[in-house]
């Protein structure tokens, strides 16, 4: 009866609501529309606050979120700055050695075959520090970029110390003034690890810690 009387009004052009509707035809009294019209109020503004309380819920996650990425890519300018010093004043150090050492030869301040050959090995020294340090920029921005390879392999734990021990020691340019001692625990089983991985690791642990 209510759409019968809604779809003939409409057609008569006087389209009428369902509460209407209901009220003309004795469905319902003016008290009892009253009190559906006012809890259909309430509910909505119930809904609406709700919808509210988690919009606002969201728009602070949100912000929080976004608060949290602007602080990590702020630390990680920083990293990326003090990684640049850090790093040009490594490969400074090499290149001083070098240019020092090739002016000394150049110049014929190294008299004897004996300086002479100090000279050149100080250089050999030097140039293979020069070239780790590039390597390691090199594979610390393949890491960065996802795009180093690792090839895992059984190795003892002895080899990786003497490995990385053996190549701070020819970053030292006065052995004289360095005391290092090593202990690893005997019988150790081998451990699966990219060998070159792990002593470049240990040797910049090794590098820090003497630093």
């Amino acid at each position: 009866r209510v759409l019968a009387l809604q779809r003939e009004r409409a057609a008569a052009g006087k389209p009428v609501v369902l509460g209407l509707a209901l009220l003309e035809l004795g469905m319902i009294d003016r008290a009892g529309l009253d009190q559906a019209v006012t809890e259909q109020i309430i509910q909505l503004r119930a809904a609406l606050q709700t919808a509210n309380r988690t919009l606002d819920r969201r728009i602070r996650e949100r912000t929080q979120e976004l608060q949290q990425a602007l602080e990590r890519l702020s630390e990680m300018g920083e990293m990326k700055a003090n990684f640049v010093a850090n790093i040009s004043h490594e490969l400074r150090t090499p290149l001083t050695s070098i240019r020092m050492f090739i002016d000394t030869l150049r110049l014929g301040r190294a008299s004897s075959e004996e300086e002479k050959q100090e000279c050149l090995d100080v250089l050999a020294k030097e140039t293979e520090r020069l070239s780790e340090m590039i390597e390691r920029v090199l594979g610390y921005a393949r890491l960065r970029a996802g795009r180093r390879l690792f090839a895992p392999q059984l190795v003892r734990v002895e080899t990786i110390v003497d490995g990385a021990i053996d190549a701070f020691r020819a970053h030292n340019l006065d052995p004289a003034q360095l005391t290092l001692t090593t202990e690893v625990t005997p019988a150790l089983p081998p451990v699966k690890v990219d060998r070159d991985a792990m002593i470049e690791a240990l040797l910049n642990l090794i590098g820090n810690t003497y630093k």
